[in-house]
């Protein structure tokens, strides 16, 4: 198990802990400053484990685009991380991650 009882982060739902042990994730970012989204955003992918092939993040769109523009420069420094990709709707975007042949 990633965490124990008392690690957990207070910050991530019990959605999110369950979802970071399947293959995918979704994380709604909408109404954080850029700061707190960072923050929420890389100890999700720090407690991800091998499993975990994409995060799908929610960001908004109608707002402005600081925060994917943000969040973008930010978690692509992360070396789990091989791309983020738009996808049709502009409020979102996908975090693929590396195999775990290509972070060997």
């Amino acid at each position: 198990m990633l965490f124990g009882a008392k690690e957990i982060p207070p910050y991530i739902s019990k959605t999110e802990l369950k979802a970071i042990y399947q293959n995918e994730l979704e994380v709604d970012l909408h109404n954080l400053s850029l700061q707190d989204a960072i923050k929420h955003l890389r100890e999700i992918i720090k407690n991800c484990n091998n499993t975990v092939k994409n995060i799908t993040i929610i960001h908004g769109f109608h707002s402005g685009t600081a925060l994917k523009t943000g969040i973008n420069k930010q978690v692509l420094k992360n070396s789990r991380i091989r791309h983020i990709v738009p996808t049709l709707n502009k409020g979102k975007s996908i975090i693929i991650f590396k195999t775990i042949e290509e972070n060997k």
